[in-house]
Protein backbone atom coordinates (compact mmCIF):
# COMPACT_ATOMS: atom_id res chain seq x y z
CA UNK A 1 0.00 0.00 0.00
CA UNK A 2 1.44 3.26 -1.05
CA UNK A 3 1.08 6.22 1.20
CA UNK A 4 -0.43 9.31 -0.26
CA UNK A 5 1.49 12.50 0.35
CA UNK A 6 -0.13 14.99 2.72
CA UNK A 7 -1.15 18.07 0.86
CA UNK A 8 -0.81 21.30 2.83
CA UNK A 9 -3.46 23.89 2.11
CA UNK A 10 -2.09 27.10 0.72
CA UNK A 11 -3.51 30.43 1.74
CA UNK A 12 -5.59 31.96 -0.91
CA UNK A 13 -5.78 35.63 -1.48
CA UNK A 14 -9.07 37.31 -1.76
CA UNK A 15 -9.20 39.55 -4.78
CA UNK A 16 -9.69 43.16 -3.78
CA UNK A 17 -11.13 46.01 -5.74
CA UNK A 18 -8.86 48.49 -3.93
CA UNK A 19 -5.57 49.33 -5.54
CA UNK A 20 -2.33 48.28 -3.87
CA UNK A 21 -1.26 50.86 -1.23
CA UNK A 22 1.88 52.86 -1.81
CA UNK A 23 4.92 52.59 0.48
CA UNK A 24 3.88 55.63 2.51
CA UNK A 25 0.35 54.32 2.90
CA UNK A 26 1.68 50.88 3.85
CA UNK A 27 3.94 52.52 6.47
CA UNK A 28 0.93 54.38 7.90
CA UNK A 29 -1.05 51.15 7.99
CA UNK A 30 1.81 49.37 9.78
CA UNK A 31 2.09 52.23 12.32
CA UNK A 32 -1.68 52.15 12.89
CA UNK A 33 -1.54 48.41 13.50
CA UNK A 34 1.37 48.91 15.93
CA UNK A 35 -0.50 51.69 17.73
CA UNK A 36 -3.65 49.59 18.01
CA UNK A 37 -1.59 46.67 19.33
CA UNK A 38 0.03 48.98 21.92
CA UNK A 39 -3.41 50.25 22.91
CA UNK A 40 -4.71 46.68 23.26
CA UNK A 41 -1.70 45.77 25.41
CA UNK A 42 -2.31 48.84 27.59
CA UNK A 43 -5.97 47.94 27.97
CA UNK A 44 -4.99 44.38 28.92
CA UNK A 45 -2.55 45.71 31.53
CA UNK A 46 -5.20 48.00 33.02
CA UNK A 47 -7.67 45.11 33.15
CA UNK A 48 -5.06 42.87 34.84
CA UNK A 49 -4.22 45.52 37.42
CA UNK A 50 -7.93 46.15 38.04
CA UNK A 51 -8.52 42.44 38.53
CA UNK A 52 -5.71 42.12 41.06
CA UNK A 53 -6.82 45.28 42.85
CA UNK A 54 -10.42 44.06 43.08
CA UNK A 55 -9.24 40.68 44.34
CA UNK A 56 -7.17 42.26 47.12
CA UNK A 57 -10.03 44.61 47.95
CA UNK A 58 -12.47 41.68 48.08
CA UNK A 59 -10.20 39.74 50.44
CA UNK A 60 -9.86 42.79 52.72
CA UNK A 61 -13.63 43.29 52.76
CA UNK A 62 -14.13 39.60 53.63
CA UNK A 63 -11.64 39.84 56.50
CA UNK A 64 -13.34 42.98 57.81
CA UNK A 65 -16.74 41.29 57.53
CA UNK A 66 -15.55 38.29 59.55
CA UNK A 67 -14.05 40.60 62.17
CA UNK A 68 -17.29 42.61 62.25
CA UNK A 69 -19.44 39.53 62.77
CA UNK A 70 -17.16 38.44 65.62
CA UNK A 71 -17.45 41.87 67.23
CA UNK A 72 -21.25 41.78 66.88
CA UNK A 73 -21.42 38.33 68.48
CA UNK A 74 -19.20 39.38 71.40
CA UNK A 75 -21.24 42.54 71.96
CA UNK A 76 -24.55 40.66 71.73
CA UNK A 77 -23.37 38.06 74.27
CA UNK A 78 -22.18 40.74 76.68
CA UNK A 79 -25.49 42.60 76.44
CA UNK A 80 -27.48 39.37 76.82
CA UNK A 81 -25.54 38.51 80.00
CA UNK A 82 -26.07 42.01 81.34
CA UNK A 83 -29.82 41.91 80.66
CA UNK A 84 -30.13 38.39 82.09
CA UNK A 85 -28.28 39.40 85.27
CA UNK A 86 -30.49 42.47 85.74
CA UNK A 87 -33.67 40.42 85.28
CA UNK A 88 -32.38 37.70 87.60
CA UNK A 89 -31.51 40.24 90.27
CA UNK A 90 -34.92 41.90 89.97
CA UNK A 91 -36.64 38.49 90.20
CA UNK A 92 -34.60 37.53 93.28
CA UNK A 93 -35.63 40.79 94.97
CA UNK A 94 -39.30 40.48 93.96
CA UNK A 95 -42.11 39.59 96.36
CA UNK A 96 -43.09 36.70 94.08
CA UNK A 97 -39.72 34.99 94.56
CA UNK A 98 -39.74 35.65 98.31
CA UNK A 99 -43.21 34.11 98.59
CA UNK A 100 -42.08 31.08 96.57
CA UNK A 101 -39.03 30.53 98.80
CA UNK A 102 -41.13 30.97 101.94
CA UNK A 103 -43.73 28.43 100.73
CA UNK A 104 -41.02 25.90 99.88
CA UNK A 105 -39.39 26.35 103.28
CA UNK A 106 -42.77 25.99 105.01
CA UNK A 107 -43.45 22.77 103.04
CA UNK A 108 -40.05 21.38 104.00
CA UNK A 109 -40.55 22.24 107.68
CA UNK A 110 -44.04 20.67 107.67
CA UNK A 111 -42.64 17.57 106.01
CA UNK A 112 -39.90 17.28 108.64
CA UNK A 113 -42.44 17.77 111.44
CA UNK A 114 -44.71 15.10 109.93
CA UNK A 115 -41.76 12.72 109.65
CA UNK A 116 -40.82 13.36 113.27
CA UNK A 117 -44.42 12.80 114.42
CA UNK A 118 -44.67 9.60 112.36
CA UNK A 119 -41.45 8.27 113.90
CA UNK A 120 -42.70 9.06 117.42
CA UNK A 121 -46.01 7.33 116.71
CA UNK A 122 -44.16 4.28 115.38
CA UNK A 123 -42.08 4.17 118.56
CA UNK A 124 -45.16 4.46 120.76
CA UNK A 125 -47.17 1.86 118.88
CA UNK A 126 -44.48 -0.78 118.70
CA UNK A 127 -43.56 -2.82 121.66
CA UNK A 128 -39.95 -3.32 122.50
CA UNK A 129 -40.27 -7.06 121.87
CA UNK A 130 -42.11 -6.80 118.58
CA UNK A 131 -40.10 -6.66 115.43
CA UNK A 132 -43.11 -6.57 113.15
CA UNK A 133 -45.03 -3.37 112.50
CA UNK A 134 -48.59 -3.32 113.87
CA UNK A 135 -50.06 -2.88 110.38
CA UNK A 136 -49.35 -4.72 107.16
CA UNK A 137 -48.56 -2.96 103.86
CA UNK A 138 -52.26 -2.62 103.01
CA UNK A 139 -53.02 -0.85 106.28
CA UNK A 140 -54.88 -3.71 107.92
CA UNK A 141 -54.16 -4.67 111.53
CA UNK A 142 -52.28 -7.90 111.97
Amino acid sequence: MAESPIVQPTPTTVPSLAPEPSEVEQEHIDRAIEASQTAMDAIGTVVDISTYTLTVLGVLIAILAIWGVGALVRTARAQAKQIANKRWDSYIESDEFKALVKSRIDEAVKSQKLDAITRKLDELVRDEEEDEPPFDEKGAAQ
